[in-house]
């Protein structure tokens, strides 16, 4: 099939989207295909369209192009786990693609007027990585400024998501794109961004396959372990000497301590006694003796805890944390409240320059999210690279729960 094989009205149609992508999505066109940059996006975009055209680009290799012009972006990640991940054996990744093929409705034939549900039009397959890459669009409506009459006007539009089927992951991670001045999405009125991804993964799970949500209790063990490891001193020296303190010097003090006062003798009195003396002890062998620093997969720019109506906030601004200004803080927090939200810094080595993404990472009874706080584009890798990193403390902390399944 070919761009001339459309007719009129699917021609406008691609046209339409072609019209949303940006100089990232235009680039790789640029690179595989030798299109042609022009002067501003609007050149680069005819550019490609005349490049399709004349066959210089393959009309199956622009479509699936098109599908993913907002799978990379500063875009927010929602991560849905089975109760049973025995259904990634049990479909396997081949059968899922040819059956979820046939369903697809070709872009082409996406209308802004007519859509009226959420639509699944392209599904990949990446047996390098393990995944399935579905493309969903939705009718939506925005908000655009009338610039003769200088006020706002909502106007229909079409939001574009994605789900990630991961094989190796074991999980589903819906794709959002933070769509400026979006007002609704399938006639849901966007407050929260997390308001809207019900109706989505709802038409995942109805279209491709059906499964169960488990709560990920584990992330909020994993955000624990990672500020744990972060401000950790790594100094063996201090270690050593507290292992001493607390084995031959705190007997003594907790005997003196609860044979001054009787009560000091209830109950939870001297334990409570020894974590504060410890921690003491150790606050004053790091400052004399030092912290070591130790490569972290992450740094840590944002803390949030909560307990009950009360909520604890620690915020660097998109900045790392430093030990001496923080840790006490942090460890604080810890102790009064359940961490709520963790802001994490992922850190990439591209030829010599350090870059830095920031997310942050909340947990929720269905899914946990990953949310950027910077309008930089990320691309896949490093979305896959950040989610394989939590995966790998998951492993270490998922033991200790049995998980609490959840179906709608």
């Amino acid at each position: 099939m070919s761009f001339a094989d459309l007719d009129q009205n699917q021609q406008a149609n691609l046209l339409y989207f072609l019209d949303k992508s940006d100089h990232h999505e235009l680039n790789k066109l640029k690179h595989k295909y030798g299109v042609r940059q022009g002067r501003n996006a609007k050149e680069f975009r005819q550019n490609a369209l005349n490049n399709l055209m004349t066959g210089c680009i393959p009309f199956d290799d622009f479509m699936s192009w098109l599908s993913h012009i907002y799978l990379e972006g500063n875009n927010m990640l929602f991560v849905y786990e089975p109760r049973n991940i025995d259904l990634f054996e049990t479909n396997p990744i081949n059968k899922v693609f040819n059956d979820t093929k046939d369903k697809i409705e070709h872009l082409y034939n996406i209308n802004v007027k007519t859509l009226k549900e959420v639509t699944l039009v392209n599904v990949q397959m990446d047996l390098a990585k393990s995944q399935l890459i579905f493309t969903f669009v939705s009718p939506s409506q925005v908000l655009v400024k009338n610039d003769e009459t200088n006020s706002w006007e909502s106007q229909d539009d079409i939001y574009m998501s994605y789900v990630i089927m991961d094989y190796k992951l074991k999980h589903f991670v819906l794709v959002m794109h933070p769509t400026e001045h979006l007002v609704s999405v399938c006639g849901i009125k966007k407050k929260e961004w997390d308001e809207l991804t019900w109706i989505l993964m709802k038409r995942f799970r109805e279209t491709v396959i059906k499964f169960d949500f488990s709560n990920p209790e584990w992330i909020i063990d994993t955000l624990f372990k990672l500020t744990e490891e972060y401000f950790y001193h790594n100094n063996p020296v201090v270690d050593e000497k507290l292992r001493n303190f607390e084995h031959t010097v705190m007997p003594k003090l907790i005997k003196s301590m609860v044979d001054s006062d009787i009560a000091f003798k209830r109950k939870g009195y001297p334990a409570r006694f020894k974590k504060a003396l410890l921690k003491t002890y150790e606050n004053e062998l790091i400052i004399a003796y030092g912290r070591i620093e130790k490569p972290q997969p992450f740094e840590i720019f944002l803390h949030k805890s909560d307990k009950g109506s009360t909520e604890f906030k620690a915020n660097s601004r998109g900045n790392a944390f430093s030990y001496a200004e923080c840790a006490e803080i942090i460890r604080l927090m810890w102790e009064n409240g359940e961490i709520a939200a963790l802001g994490i810094i992922h850190k990439l080595d591209d030829n010599g320059v350090i870059r830095k993404y920031p997310y942050v990472i909340s947990k929720k009874d269905k899914y946990y999210s990953l949310k950027r706080t910077t309008t930089a584009t990320t691309v896949k890798e490093v979305m896959d690279n950040v989610l394989r990193k939590l995966n790998s403390y998951k492993q270490e902390v998922q033991p200790s729960f049995t998980g609490v399944a959840e179906s709608e």
